[in-house]
């Protein structure tokens, strides 16, 4: 009986760490979207991208800010990174609603 509890427990910080490295992974990914749409915006308004290409850019980096939020949702606001993932999703956000201004012009 107490070899399965102590395999049980001997899991919980690999959990741990896959959690951390999802929300790493996520955070990596979002401040990558933050750079991408704002110089996509930058782009757009010079002229250098086509709409499509700045709506696609906007879709793909809202599939991203979606796909994050679940991930904090799953792993819980007091997890290790969440926080720093919640404020990659915030600058993220902000820059989909200065290209959506952007493209709104």
């Amino acid at each position: 009986m107490r070899l399965p509890l102590a395999l049980a427990l001997s899991a919980l910080p690999l959990a741990a760490c896959r959690t951390d490295d999802a929300l790493q992974k996520q955070h990596e990914s979002i401040t990558s979207w933050s750079a991408t749409m704002a110089l996509a915006t930058a782009e757009h308004r010079s002229g250098a991208i086509t709409t499509v290409y700045f709506r696609q850019l906007d879709a793909a980096s809202r599939q991203a800010e979606a796909d994050a939020t679940q991930s904090l949702t799953t792993a819980g606001p007091s997890a290790p990174g969440a926080r720093e993932l919640r404020a990659a999703i915030d600058s993220l956000n902000g820059a989909i609603r200065a290209a959506g201004a952007d493209h709104a012009r």
